[in-house]
């Protein structure tokens, strides 16, 4: 598909930071500007559609409570912060640092 040149206006410190990140991805700066408004259309495009499909949801009385959604999160962030102390433990036996000498 051919392209189509436009314009943007920016300030200087973001117009600079654009050619640094350019400069350090060996890119033309136009090439950025013009993947970064690529991803952020697909993006909020994808937003936009989830909105619409909570709407439909909601229309159709397809809800959740909001005790059983925090009940759900609240059970999975304890199992990740267990894990995540299991792995310090791990680390710290491997290390021949546990227990710890008092």
């Amino acid at each position: 598909m051919p392209l189509k040149a436009t314009s943007i206006r920016l300030d200087d410190a973001t117009l600079e930071r654009v050619g640094q990140m350019a400069e350090a991805m060996d890119r033309p700066r136009a090439w950025l500007m013009a993947h970064a408004v690529k991803q952020y259309v697909e993006r909020e495009q994808w937003f936009i559609s989830e909105i619409e499909k909570g709407i439909q949801s909601a229309d159709e009385g397809r809800l959740l409570d909001h005790g059983d959604v925090r009940a759900k999160w609240e059970a999975k962030r304890a199992a990740q912060i267990a894990l995540q102390r299991i792995e310090i433990l791990r680390v710290l036996h491997d290390a021949q640092q546990w227990p710890p000498v008092s």
